[in-house]
Order: structure tokens, then C-alpha cells, then sequence
């Protein structure tokens, strides 16, 4: 297609700097850097006759490149940085944001909690060519923008796609980086000439269109809001946690007649199997074996035992909710995670941080 023939044009730094056009025999591509509200008005009039554009944007919103086609043979391209942006920059993100301008995206709940972030709402995105591509299928382990235009378009993306803000400052500086970024909205319109058409012989359009896409912001703003923790009582929880612990202290080390290091798998080995002479005892490389199998067999067999469960019960309980939620939480309390959408096989979300 002419996608994959223009990927192969990275134009040369000098030209691309003074946003010149770059043409070969099939398809003309014309990349600009808006400068002034003129500028954008233009442009976003444009956008709201389109069908749909392309957008990609880094996750800070430092840069965002917008794609459209103006006809079969001719392509333009906008590189769009508050940087090089001397009219109201929020005013732009809004309207290009709004519900009159179609967008195809990647990724599209992280940029929606990138706009929230900035107090504005996403709307328009009629297209995620990331989750399109994890229904069709979700043991591919991967949905980054190369990998997908490698499996669907055959060929590689110029540059890696996952370049930092600062890679593109300012514009020309860094050719490569700038050529890379046009080629990240270029795919994701390539992969929109593919993708749904795919999605519609599995039966899996409603799926996209009514379930995970409406369901980007519904998480986003999940993410930014989090959830209300009471750091007061965690605290106390805390505190009354390591009180019982200490008390377990003193009363393994009676029962096992001398002091050692209980939340060490070798030592504490060495009182059960060798000092106490419990059985049930099994041998590794390391030492003797003390998970929780092993010791729930021996609670019968001497008071020290239980002591020890009760004791690694209560510390897993410290470190893992009294302590831990106290280190994730933010400074107002509340505790924010990543909810992860292409990540499962079976469809359901998992979350990280």
C-alpha cells in the first residue's frame, strides 16, 4: 500500500525542518509544525471534514501527530508541540479533543487519562488500533505500534516507537525523531485500513465499539481518582501488628531455647529439624525445607510451630497492607493503580502500580 511505501521516505533533515513536502511516484506527503491560533483553525477546520484522522501523542502531550488524507494521492501530516505552539495551547487540545473531529488512536485509555489530567475531557476517539488488535488476538503478547505494523503491513516502523519527550526538541534538531513520530500516525491510519474490516468477520465489532473503547475513560479517570485509604487507622493496624509480633518473639525463643533469626528459612531449619528434632523434615540445597506445607504438618508435633505460622502470618500482614498501602498511598491518601486492558488472555483487566 502506499502506507508501507511511504514509511521507507524518511525525508532529509533540512527538508523535514522547513516542513517541505516529500513526494514519490504514489503518494505525496506534506508535514507541518503549526505555530499560531491561524494556524490551528485552520487545521482543526480541515480535521471536521474528514472521515477520521490518525493521532499519536506522547504521554506527557508534549507532542501529538495528526494524520489525515486529503486525497488518494496526497497525505498530510501534522506535528502538533505546545513548544513551537505560540496561541492558546489548551484551547487547541479542546477543540481537537471534541466530539466533531473522528480520531483513530493507539492506546486510547492512557491518552484519556493524559487529557484528564489537563482537565479535558477525550472525545471523538472512535478507534484504538491497540485494543482492535488484542481482541483479534489476546496471547500476542504485545501490542507496541511496531510489532502490530510489522503483522499486519509486513514491514518495520523507521525508528524504535518509544522515543522521550525530549527527543523532539526542538523541531528539526532531531530529524530521526521527528521522521519517527509522522511514522507513528501514519501507522496507526495504516492499521485502521486493516483492522476493522478483521474485527467484523470475527463478530468482534460491538465488542470494540461498545465495551473496551467506551471503557478507556470509565478507567482513566478510575486511575486519577483512586481509592480513599484510611493511613490513621493503617497505622495503628501497624503498630498493633508489631506489638503481637514481639510478643511471638519472646515465646518462640522459650520454646526453642535460644534466640535466632526467625524469618530465616535456615535458621529457623536448624531449631525445628536438628535442635527440636521434629519429623516431616525435608532437605534442600539450601537447608531444611520450612514453607508452609511442611510446618502445617508439624503443628501437632511441638507449640513452636504454630507460634512461627502465627508470627509469619502477622508480618505478611504488616508488610503487605499496613506497611505497603501506607508506601502507595499519595500525598491526599489515596492510592492510584495502572489498569491494564490487553494484557490477559481471557479478557478480564489486570492493574499494576
Amino acid at each position: 500500500t502506499k502506507f508501507i511505501e511511504r514509511y521507507h521516505l524518511t525525508p532529509p533533515a533540512e527538508r523535514l525542518a522547513a516542513a517541505i513536502e516529500e513526494e514519490d511516484s504514489n503518494y505525496t506527503v506534506t508535514v507541518e509544525t503549526p505555530t499560531t491560533d491561524d494556524d490551528a483553525a485552520r487545521l482543526l477546520n480541515l480535521w471536521r471534514g474528514c472521515e477520521t484522522v490518525a493521532l499519536y501523542a506522547l504521554p506527557d502531550l508534549s507532542v501529538l501527530c495528526v494524520e489525515w488524507e486529503q486525497d488518494q494521492a496526497h497525505g498530510l501530516t501534522a506535528i502538533l508541540r505546545p513548544d513551537r505552539f505560540t496561541g492558546d495551547w489548551n484551547s487547541l487540545l479542546r477543540a481537537l479533543f471534541s466530539g466533531d473531529i473522528a480520531k483513530v488512536s493507539h492506546n486510547v485509555k492512557d491518552l484519556h487519562r493524559a487529557l484528564l489530567q489537563q482537565g479535558i475531557t477525550g472525545d471523538g476517539l472512535i478507534f484504538d488500533t491497540a485494543l482492535a488488535a488484542y481482541l483479534l488476538d489476546a496471547t500476542a503478547g504485545g501490542y507496541d505500534l511496531d510489532r502490530l505494523f510489522m503483522a499486519y503491513c509486513g514491514a518495520e516502523l523507521p525508528a524504535p516507537a518509544h522515543l522521550a519527550a525530549g527527543a523532539f526538541s526542538p523541531l528539526g534538531e532531531n530529524p530521526e525523531a521527528d521522521a519517527a513520530l509522522c511514522s507513528y500516525s501514519s501507522a496507526i491510519a495504516a492499521l485502521y485500513e486493516i483492522l476493522p474490516a478483521k474485527l467484523e468477520a470475527l463478530g468482534l465489532t460491538a465488542l470494540h465499539d461498545e465495551m473496551e473503547l467506551p471503557l478507556c475513560p470509565v478507567l482513566a479517570e478510575m486511575e486519577l481518582h483512586g481509592f480513599k485509604v484510611d493511613t490513621a487507622a493503617l497505622r495503628d493496624f501497624g503498630v498493633t501488628l508489631r506489638q503481637r509480633m514481639e510478643s511471638l518473639e519472646q515465646e518462640i525463643y522459650a520454646l526453642a531455647g535460644e534466640e535466632f533469626n526467625i524469618n530465616s528459612p535456615k535458621q529457623l531449619g536448624v531449631i525445628l529439624f536438628d535442635k527440636l528434632q521434629l519429623p516431616h523434615g525435608k532437605k534442600t540445597k539450601t537447608g531444611w525445607s520450612t514453607n508452609a506445607d511442611i510446618l502445617n504438618k508439624l503443628r501437632t508435633e511441638h507449640p513452636v510451630v504454630a507460634k512461627v505460622l502465627e508470627y509469619r502470618h502477622l508480618a505478611k500482614l504488616n508488610s503487605t497492607y499496613a506497611e505497603g498501602l501506607l508506601k502507595a498511598a499519595d500525598s491526599d491518601d489515596r492510592i492510584r493503580t495502572r489498569f491494564q486492558m490487553t494484557v490477559t488472555a481471557t479478557g478480564r483487566l489486570s492493574s499494576v502500580e
